[in-house]
């Protein structure tokens, strides 16, 4: 079963991964040591391998225990220690950590892999550093929503390029955060044709800079605040509504990376404020302080070939290029207002009511022009409602000959906005408000 699942992970995306974390964290012990193992060592294993294994690393000083749901709670908690207080580990050997080093980045260096059976190019430009794995405070808590939030808004700038038709590449990411307790990364990337990769790496590289150099807007920071506040209110509002699952899950993933634990509430109350004290010239230096770190790693991997003997090379001869060019301040266009129903519009003449459904407590109405309506009331989620729109054909109305234009469709309406405001527009107009929506194409019918 291990051997198939080994085969089956053999995949380009994976070895692409792979490949891309040996030359990310250079002599780091996870390139070792994948934790699916050794072909050699899962052929030649038996009981007492696994075991001693198993022994030595699933023992109670190694474990956190999470119950979440409606219970007695005294009585959990009695149960709890009857059961969990007889464990005891089987292996007197004491569990050593020696934490998690790497060679150390600096300057600038060049990444090429080539995937003949990738669908793409991907281009990113990194920076990788070491970070101690200590508990979280506030001010780390703060630190990283900042960061998070200058990140933001590259991406409404990467955003805005792509809506425009100005992009050399089709999707574009900015990111910052840590991961596996010991690492920490601020990124930019972009996924092309393998025939556009240079015009790509410019653009990302003149994004960055474009930021490192001459900061943010009043606007855009305005834009990406009233987001993350919506955000903190609406995890409030709906926190008596989220499954056990959910809240287990975040309390698991709390413990495991020393995050403080905290409440929706708690959470809203400590990053208000501080969040609507933030200044242009603050979130500025933040973004400059996550990539200040005297190197840049600069990756193309997919389906580009470069057919030379020094592809990295050549890659930083591209990236170089692009440095050496001048870079002007991003310049935010004017604000568009949402230009749909300004105002009341007058209701549909009603030509019938249906008791059918009433058992179920749902009401159905029918308007003169066919439209039928359903309603039904619920205390699932307070605070919401849904509105689900089916009309057409869906995947029924696409010809045989065209099996790709439901997923086609999907996607162009979903990135395309609306008649009078396109989509980055679209997300600025309703910036803050607790609005979603999606097209889909259905078996039977457009949703």
């Amino acid at each position: 079963v291990i051997l198939a699942e080994m085969r089956k992970r053999d995949s380009v995306s994976y070895r692409t991964f792979k490949q891309s974390l040996a030359f990310e964290l250079p002599g780091y012990r996870l390139n070792r040591r994948w934790p699916i193992g050794l072909e050699s060592v899962i052929r030649a294993t038996d009981r007492n391998l696994l075991k001693s294994y198993y022994d030595r690393w699933y023992r109670p000083d190694n474990m956190a225990l999470v119950v979440v749901g409606d219970m007695d709670v005294d009585l959990v908690e009695r149960l709890i220690r009857q059961r969990f207080s007889r464990l005891r580990a089987r292996s007197a050997s004491p569990v050593s950590y020696s934490g998690v080093e790497w060679t150390p980045h600096s300057g600038d260096r060049a990444f090429y892999h080539h995937e003949a059976e990738a669908a793409a190019t991907d281009v990113s430009i990194q920076v990788i550093t070491y970070r101690d794995f200590k508990p979280q405070t506030v001010a780390m808590l703060e630190n990283q929503v900042l960061q998070r939030m200058a990140a933001a808004m590259v991406q409404d700038r990467i955003n805005r390029l792509i809506t425009r038709g100005k992009s050399a590449f089709s999707e574009g990411s900015a990111y910052v955060g840590s991961y596996l307790r010991h690492i920490e990364a601020a990124g930019i990337s972009a996924t092309c044709e393998p025939g556009k990769w240079e015009q790509t790496l410019s653009q990302l590289e003149h994004i960055l800079r474009q930021a490192l150099v001459h900061g943010f807007g009043e606007r855009e920071l305005d834009r990406v605040r009233i987001q993350t506040l919506s955000a903190l209110e609406q995890a409030v509002s709906l926190s008596d509504s989220r499954k056990s699952q959910v809240v287990a899950g975040r309390l698991i993933r709390s413990i495991e990376n020393r995050d403080l634990l905290l409440s929706a509430q708690q959470r809203l109350e400590i990053l208000k404020p501080f969040v609507a004290s933030l200044t242009p010239e603050k979130v500025h230096s933040a973004f400059v302080s996550a990539w200040d770190r005297g190197h840049r790693l600069i990756s193309v991997t997919g389906n580009l070939n470069l057919k030379t003997q020094t592809p990295e090379s050549r890659i930083l001869s591209s990236y170089h290029a692009a440095s050496g060019q001048p870079v002007s301040a991003f310049r935010v266009e004017k604000a568009a207002a949402f230009p749909y129903l300004d105002k009341p519009q007058k209701p549909g003449t009603v030509s019938g009511r249906s008791d059918i459904g009433k058992d179920l407590g749902i009401e159905i109405v029918q308007f003169a022009n066919r439209v039928r309506l359903n309603l039904k009331q619920t205390d699932f989620k307070p605070n919401e409602f849904s509105m689900r729109i089916s009309f057409g054909r869906g995947l029924a109305a696409v010809p045989p000959s065209r099996p790709g234009l439901g997923s086609a469709l999907e996607t162009v309406i979903n990135e395309s906005g609306f008649g009078q405001i396109d989509s980055d527009q679209l997300s600025e107009a309703l910036a803050g408000r607790k609005v979603r929506f999606s097209f889909q194409t259905g078996e039977n019918a457009f949703i």
